[in-house]
């Protein structure tokens, strides 16, 4: 079958059951969900959920031994919180986080927020919008300052 082809019944059968609406449900033993599939890729997607083939490689981790993660995707974000490197550039705020878009949420939900709700906090401000400052190049290089 060539890489744009549809997948047919068969392929997807060993992933779920064919309903008479031409829909999919999971065929996994024992999965619980209510999902209706109308895309083999859909499909497979959920099923590939329900097997964890990748794991954490920091030794007594809880998720390098048991649990694991369904995709490497899943597992990269995992991992790096272990390496913490994204600091908080709001004056004053000591924090440290793995990934930008945590550090995005926190100056949201606790610093701009603060601002909103106390005049003195007003007069604090972050260096830039959202209280960045990152050099995303320096970032993806492994540093953020």
């Amino acid at each position: 079958m060539s890489r744009s082809a549809s997948p047919s019944a068969a392929d997807l059968r060993a992933y779920g059951y064919l309903n008479d609406q031409g829909t999919w449900t999971c065929a996994y033993p024992g999965c619980t969900s209510r999902a209706i599939f109308t895309r083999g890729c859909d499909l497979r997607k959920h099923h590939k959920r329900h097997t964890k083939s990748f794991f954490c490689h920091h030794q007594g981790c809880p998720q390098a031994t048991g649990g694991g993660f369904s995709s490497k995707k899943d597992l990269a974000r995992h991992e790096a919180k272990h390496n913490p490197g994204v600091l908080c550039e709001w004056k004053g705020c000591e924090r440290v986080f793995s990934r930008v878009d945590n550090m995005r949420d926190h100056v949201k939900r606790i610093h701009l927020k603060a601002n909103r709700q106390s005049p003195t906090a007003a007069t604090q401000s972050p260096p830039g919008r959202f209280g960045l400052s990152v050099d995303v190049k320096n970032l993806h290089a492994g540093t953020t300052r």
